[in-house]
C-alpha cells in the first residue's frame, strides 16, 4: 500500500523558501548593471546580468548603443564601460553606490560593458 501524499502545498509554506527583491536577486543571479537614458527620473532602462567574472553576459548592449546617460550596478561590483563594440576604444570604470552620470566623453557613447569584480 502506497503512502503518497496527493496534497499540495503552497511554495511559500516550504521552509526557507521566500520572496526576493530585485537587489537581492540579481546578487544571487551573479549581479546587474543597470544603464538609463536619462540622467534622472526612470526614463527607458536596460539591465546587464553577469554571473561570469570576466564577461558580461552581454558585452555589445545592442538595442541601448550610445543612450546610456547614467548607470548603477549591484554594491559589491564594479563593471567597465567601453564607447567600442567587443570591449573596444576608451574605457570607464562604472562602480556602485547608487545611480551615477556618465562623465560628457561617454554620456550617449557606451557601445559594450565588461564585469570585472
Amino acid at each position: 500500500m502506497s503512502h503518497i501524499s496527493n496534497q499540495t502545498q503552497d511554495l511559500y509554506s516550504i521552509d526557507l523558501v521566500q520572496d526576493l527583491d530585485h537587489e537581492a536577486a540579481a546578487t544571487v543571479s551573479g549581479g546587474t548593471l543597470t544603464l538609463y537614458d536619462t540622467v534622472v527620473g526612470p526614463g527607458p532602462l536596460r539591465g546587464t546580468r553577469s554571473s561570469d567574472r570576466n564577461l558580461g553576459a552581454d558585452p555589445n548592449i545592442d538595442d541601448f548603443d550610445n543612450r546610456a546617460s547614467s548607470y548603477q550596478v549591484t554594491p559589491g561590483q564594479i563593471w567597465i564601460g567601453y564607447l567600442g563594440t567587443g570591449f573596444t576604444n576608451s574605457s570607464i570604470l562604472l562602480t556602485p553606490n547608487g545611480r551615477k552620470p556618465l562623465p560628457a566623453l561617454f554620456n550617449n557613447r557606451i557601445s559594450s560593458v565588461r564585469r570585472i569584480v
